[in-house]
């Protein structure tokens, strides 16, 4: 699983970063999060959490692009019902879309499972989508930045594994700024160093 050669990858590379990773999530959990949620999770989304129920709220790197840390099951899915409160039910049927047409512009979508953001679930997030567009495909991974959202890969298992291979492959770097650290791409020719997000945005 992507999540053991990330961590391999720190260890050998970064050992002084702590990544944060919780101890695994057990299948009672998730199951109990599929019931409360009303969805069934992709076997990558399952099997990254039976290796780690999230990160801890402030880890020393951000490894995924848009957000500071993975949440537990618990937080997302006390997010979830947080979220229940604030969502407007007429958008439901709102047929806006991204350029890509893989999402629905609907913002706090129950059909839209936040798994990561910040340690308040209060601005960007990424989440498993289960209300794709027409060209997107059945529990997508996209980010909420603010109000819009955006296509990101087609799993949290092709997430990790993309940050994998970029990092073994050195087109994924370190930053060192500040007290925490996030990745950041390099493009191969001119080795500029440019926002994971950004990049993410450029695919």
């Amino acid at each position: 699983m992507s999540w053991a050669r990330i961590e391999r990858w720190f260890a050998a590379h970064r050992p002084e970063l702590n990544l944060g990773l919780s101890p695994p999530a057990t299948d009672a959990a998730l199951r109990e999060a599929e019931r409360a949620l009303g969805v069934t999770f992709p076997p990558d989304f399952r099997a990254a959490y039976l290796e780690h129920d999230g990160q801890i709220d402030e880890p020393q790197v951000h490894v995924l692009p848009y957000v500071q840390r993975v949440g537990s099951l618990a937080s997302l899915t006390a997010c979830w019902n947080d979220d229940r409160e604030l969502f407007d039910e007429a958008e439901r049927t709102s047929d806006a879309l991204d350029p890509s047409e893989r999402v629905r512009q609907v913002h706090l979508h129950p059909e839209h499972i936040s798994f990561a953001a910040s340690p308040y679930w209060d601005y960007d997030r990424l989440c498993l989508d289960y209300a794709p567009g027409p060209k997107g495909t059945h529990a997508q991974v996209i980010a909420r930045m603010d109000i819009d959202l955006a296509y990101v890969t087609p799993s949290l298992g092709a997430l990790l594994d993309a940050i994998a291979d970029g990092l073994d492959e050195g087109t994924i770097e370190v930053s060192d700024a500040g007290d925490w650290h996030e990745l950041r791409f390099v493009t191969p020719k001119s080795r500029e160093s440019i926002g994971f997000a950004k990049w993410w945005a450029r695919r």
